[in-house]
């Protein structure tokens, strides 16, 4: 029951994504083909058959901004409110977009700063909203814990991926050995059962694996160059095998620390199946289409001074890049913002059919 409503909220972000194209460029054409290159993407199509957040985030996250598009077109307190609403409502389901709001009032301040109503009105009713949807949580956890946080994913992930990372690469070992030492290290440092006192646990796993990371900000940096190529570059693959039934557990290309393993065209063609090598061929050229549509449109609304679609693209990619790369992104966290990328491809894949024809009209 849950896939099928996946199903159909999966058919929404292709709505969502040729909406976005027609607020931001108002152009039929950009619109179909925003439209067909979403719902041409694999890892949103297997995503939305897979009992995870990706889905429904991606329409709450989707809709916060088509609302926001439109406050910035007609200027009404409304469309204002109901992105708040719904950018609450998708930290509620993935805690990934907490600090999203800080790029919606850059784009505010950045286009509105002549607004009288700004600072009185349009960004406490934004804020407010915001803030708004996250405050029963943050009391049940108050009430229960006794801290308001939203959620320790980022504690665990900074110890666990971004800090096992580092320690992986310094240690020369897997990133599942690297993983193994720091949680035994850090259990054996906290001291007190992490079951008496889980917060105080999740704050201390962060702060080992923060000491790691500034004691290594080189390996630091350079894993994160490297988990951003994968999040926005890479292709899906072990996870289509896993639910195609041809394989019983997902697996990773990526060697982090151990440099004596095989090359990466063994491994994949050891653990992939062809069904699966030839979607992932299908998924490299889309890619490919993908991104040279997008860095036309990006250009070109520069050029064009398109500000709202030029900043709104850049700053989502810098947000998602900083947000969520470490060595635990692949192309399932690229899905949210497929829908956006997909409105700006159209634009710049309807650029190159117009230049196209015109060359050929000219011949």
């Amino acid at each position: 029951g849950i896939i099928i409503m996946q199903l159909f909220l999966s058919l929404l972000n292709v709505i969502l994504a040729t909406e976005i194209a027609h607020k931001l460029f108002n152009n039929h054409r950009v619109t179909l083909i925003s439209g067909l290159l979403i719902a041409l993407d694999v890892p949103s199509i297997v995503f939305a058959n897979t009992l995870l957040t990706e889905t429904l985030f991606t329409t709450l996250f989707m809709l916060a901004i088509l609302y926001a598009i439109e406050h910035f077109k007609k200027s009404r307190i409304k469309e204002l409110l109901f992105s708040g609403i719904f950018l609450g409502l998708a930290v509620v389901c993935r805690p990934v977009a907490l600090f999203y709001p800080g790029v919606l009032l850059f784009l505010l301040l950045f286009l509105s700063s002549k607004d009288k109503k700004l600072f009185l009105v349009k960004i406490p009713i934004f804020l407010g909203t915001f803030l708004l949807i996250l405050a029963p949580w943050l009391i049940r956890n108050q009430v229960v814990f006794q801290s308001p946080f939203i959620s320790t994913i980022s504690n665990t992930n900074m110890l666990e991926y971004r800090a096992a990372g580092v320690y992986a690469v310094k240690e020369r070992i897997s990133l599942s050995e690297a993983r193994h030492r720091l949680v035994l290290m850090t259990e054996q440092k906290f001291g007190e059962s992490k079951n008496d006192d889980p917060i105080g646990y999740i704050r201390h796993q962060s702060e080992q694996g923060v000491r790691i990371i500034l004691s290594n900000p080189g390996i630091y940096i350079r894993n994160n160059i490297r988990s951003t190529i994968s999040l926005f570059l890479n292709p899906l693959r072990s996870t289509i095998d896993l639910q195609l039934g041809l394989t019983d557990r997902s697996s990773t290309l990526k060697q982090w620390g151990n440099r004596g393993g095989t090359g990466l065209l063994s491994r994949l063609f050891a653990s992939t199946s062809v069904v699966t090598i030839i979607i992932v061929l299908f998924q490299m050229l889309h890619l490919s289409v993908l991104w040279l549509a997008v860095l036309i449109g990006i250009v070109k609304t520069c050029i064009e001074k398109r500000f709202l679609s030029f900043f709104l693209i850049l700053l989502t990619l810098f947000y998602f890049a900083i947000i969520v790369g470490g060595p635990e992104a692949y192309a399932r966290f690229r899905v949210p913002i497929v829908p956006l990328l997909a409105a700006v491809a159209g634009y710049g894949l309807s650029l190159a059919v117009e230049f196209l024809k015109k060359r050929n009209a000219k011949i």
